[in-house]
């Protein structure tokens, strides 16, 4: 075990590569109904998560918990211009079906239950897979270079971005546009997630908002229709220009709130991380 420790203290960046490739194609080559309500999937991907903090833990000790308390309020309190980006398209999209001639569904206060329960999971295994260990591996493997966290920033967003677009049926100029603005939406908004755990050290902060952004935009689906997550971000016809133009209005406000939390992003203390993180 101390051999195991003291390799990943010398080599955390192999550390950070071992783990992700074994969280994500664990969780990939786990049969479970692909659904965004489904228990089952919730489930595994909270245990991921957990076996993921384990891996930032080799690397960086047991800061990833000692710091899930640090400066909450203030967290959430920066993280509301990201929670909105889905967020105003969430609500929007609610106002539609309230005032169309949609119905509740059957079982729609259950439903309503698990969406908060996948929010949340997918929060905790995607926030400790993309930010903290992604974020850990590189920076103590390259604490002193110059470029660690334009590094850190690149690998984590477009990380974020690209797996969310994987498996996608891309075979025209029309589902590559498609693939192309969700890829950028996502990894623009995990770019501002990652500020806000480079700000605060709180991944807790980071998972929470990433739920609510899950959580919110998803309320009016799981109400008034099936509740279940589309199997892709890529779609022909009609459903694929309402893809483009949810992304691109995705790529506008996050945009909008880059700027909003410009001067939160400026006042990172990026000396103190190198030398206390």
């Amino acid at each position: 075990m101390k051999k195991l420790y003291d390799i990943s203290k010398k080599y955390p960046i192999l550390v950070g590569i071992v783990g992700f490739l074994v969280i994500y194609l664990s969780f990939l080559h786990t049969p479970t109904t692909p659904s965004q309500n489904s228990y089952e999937l919730s489930i595994l991907k909270f245990i991921l998560a957990i076996a993921c903090t384990g891996f930032v833990a080799l690397i960086s000790g047991n800061k990833i918990i000692e710091n899930s308390g640090n400066r909450t309020g203030y967290g959430l309190l920066i993280g509301i211009p990201i929670i909105m980006i889905n967020g105003l398209l969430g609500i929007l999209g609610l106002i539609i079906y309230l005032f169309g001639d949609k119905t509740l569904v059957d079982g729609w206060l259950p439903n309503l239950l698990l969406l908060a329960l996948a929010s949340l999971s997918i929060g905790f295994f995607e926030e400790t897979l993309f930010r903290a260990l992604i974020n850990d591996a590189i920076l103590y493997q390259f604490r002193n270079k110059k470029g660690v966290f334009v590094a850190i920033a690149i690998t984590s967003s477009l990380a974020f971005g690209i797996v969310h677009v994987l498996g996608s049926d891309v075979h025209s100029l029309f589902t590559f546009f498609q693939a192309l603005l969700k890829t950028i939406s996502c990894a623009m908004a995990g770019f501002l997630i990652l500020s806000v755990y480079w700000k605060t050290h709180n991944i807790i902060v980071c998972v929470i908002i990433h739920a609510l952004s899950d959580f919110i935009p998803s309320i009016s689906f799981t109400l008034f229709s099936s509740g279940e997550e589309l199997d892709s971000y890529v779609m022909e016809g009609s459903e694929g220009m309402g893809q483009i133009a949810g992304q691109a209005a995705q790529i506008i406000l996050s945009v909008i709130a880059f700027f909003i939390l410009l001067k939160v992003i400026k006042s990172i203390d990026f000396k103190k991380i190198r030398e206390e993180w």
